[in-house]
């Protein structure tokens, strides 16, 4: 267990920080003390638990869908939650033509392709190319956070079919 101190300001009897880099769907413990003329006093320990990554990464919709690519895009929140700096939040963007396992934690059976997209603000995008024209693929927003990982929703597109005569 970490126990941290904070120091804080009181503004009309209140007084208030904010904690940034907490861990996503954790539960954290705290309470207000104060040392007055060498005594401490203290207030009752309250707690709060903070939500999940998943709600701060969204899969959006696959575009400039062609017959053997298409730019897969998403959005974070996180930066609320970690400084750009930080570098405990990576991203990716995991696409198949099977949806069953691009949630897993496990790397070791990859039925998928992963990349790491472009962030723009609080977009993520990146281009997948070489992909079989008139075919069905899955693709979902990942973010690992200090070797968690969180996913958004499972998508899917499906690229340009040929023509018969091979155009």
């Amino acid at each position: 267990k970490k126990y941290s101190t904070i120091r804080s300001t009181i503004k009309e009897n209140i007084f208030e920080t904010k904690i940034n880099g907490l861990l996503p769907y954790s539960t954290y413990y705290y309470y207000a003390f104060a040392e007055v003329n060498y005594s401490l006093l203290s207030g009752e320990i309250k707690s709060f638990k903070t939500k999940s990554a998943n709600s701060y990464i969204k899969t959006e919709d696959a575009t400039n869908i062609t017959k053997t690519s298409a730019q897969l895009n998403g959005t974070t929140t996180l930066s609320t939650l970690y400084s750009e700096e930080d570098n405990r939040v990576n991203y990716y963007i995991r696409y198949s033509t099977d949806s069953v396992n691009l949630k897993s934690s496990n790397s070791y059976y990859n039925y998928f392709d992963t990349k790491n997209p472009t962030k723009n603000g609080n977009n993520l995008s990146t281009t997948v190319s070489d992909l079989d024209n008139g075919t069905t693929y899955f693709f979902c927003i990942v973010a690992k956070i200090d070797g968690v990982y969180f996913f958004g929703d499972i998508k899917q597109f499906t690229t340009e079919q040929s023509n018969p005569t091979g155009d």
